[in-house]
């Protein structure tokens, strides 16, 4: 098996929560490990891919509370915003508003964009320094800033 350090913690946590008898966090975790051997059935994959996983994992949970609350389901929409909570826990902390602002303006410079033309180049870019950024988010600042 690869050196994957996030799936060797993820298989600690699970039975540590088997252990204390806490079957929400117990649920959550199975379903994260569940996530991650869909990708691989072996769990051979390297802490960077397990975290776009696991990442994929939670922006389905964010957009499932999202479409519970439009429901007017706001009980399970916090549930799901508490398993949301336990799968953030094993990404790194997403980046700030003004971070990414930053990061699009710093890459609008090093590009040279001038127009919606160099969008994707500049949206690489930031992705690159912030894989954790919503894309939705990075996609806003960049068309602000070449002007769409």
């Amino acid at each position: 098996m690869s050196e994957n350090k996030l799936f060797q913690k993820l298989n600690t946590d699970l039975q540590a929560a088997l252990k204390k008898g806490e079957k929400n966090r117990l649920a959550v975790l199975r379903m994260m490990k569940n996530q991650v051997l869909q990708v691989n059935p072996k769990g051979d994959l390297s802490d960077p891919e397990i975290m776009k996983v696991l990442q994929k994992y939670g922006k389905k949970l964010k957009d499932g509370a999202g479409e519970f609350r439009k429901a007017g389901r706001e009980d399970t929409a916090k549930e799901v915003e508490g398993e949301l909570a336990i799968v953030e826990e094993y990404l790194p902390r997403a980046a700030s508003l003004e971070e990414i602002t930053k990061a699009v303006e710093s890459a609008i410079q090093e590009i040279g964009a001038t127009s919606m033309k160099e969008m994707g180049r500049v949206m690489k870019a930031v992705q690159a320094k912030f894989p954790t950024a919503e894309g939705a988010a990075v996609s806003q600042i960049v068309r602000g800033k070449l002007g769409a």
